[in-house]
């Protein structure tokens, strides 16, 4: 029986799985679900923060394919953000 962890990844103890539920846009239009599994919690953490990444760079569900430079477009902006925050958090 699978216990949720948090929210999209839950555990499995019988089969020793971590599976992430994540919700994408089907050939249709509409709202898919796909769950995968993973041997430890931190490859499915790593699948979740992705998809998280995405849907930054790609609105509300999350593109199949992210270029790398979207992905260093958008780690760039984060970069400068939090080298801001620091200097006004100083500066007080």
């Amino acid at each position: 029986m699978g216990k949720t962890l948090k929210r999209n990844l839950s555990y499995d103890g019988r089969n020793h799985l971590y599976y992430v539920s994540l919700y994408y846009d089907g050939e249709d239009g509409r709202r898919v679900r796909r769950t995968r599994t993973y041997p430890t919690m931190e490859q499915a953490e790593q699948v979740i923060a992705e998809y998280r990444r995405a849907q930054l760079l790609g609105g509300m569900s999350a593109p199949r394919d992210v270029f790398l430079e979207d992905w260093l477009r958008y780690w760039m902006d984060e970069r400068t953000a939090r080298k801001r925050r620091a200097t006004v958090t100083r500066i007080f």
